[in-house]
């Protein structure tokens, strides 16, 4: 596969989070769990993980517009090794 045949592949495989709530979905799921909006074309879709070693993952949600990956790191460095910090922003509204 190559290209836009590869991403569309993966786009549908991929977790997605709700345009209406925020909360992340399962791709297997064609609405969100929490608030039964269905999903959308443009959802933004979570990349997926690459699974040849383990990174446990924590999502923390309803941040403030000022957090910035310093301070999650400071806030979260305490509790072990952070690897790695990925903002994903808020859908509008």
């Amino acid at each position: 596969m190559y290209g836009a045949e590869r991403m569309d592949r993966e786009r549908m495989h991929a977790d997605w989070i709700c345009d209406a709530c925020s909360t992340m979905n399962f791709a297997r799921r064609t609405e969100c769990f929490k608030c039964s909006a269905p999903k959308g074309s443009a959802s933004r879709h979570v990349p997926p993980a690459d699974m040849s070693e383990e990174r446990p993952v924590l999502i923390v949600k309803n941040l403030l517009d000022t957090t910035t990956e310093g301070s999650l790191l400071d806030a979260f460095g305490h509790f072990g090794q952070v690897r790695q910090t990925r903002g994903i922003a808020s859908a509008p509204g």
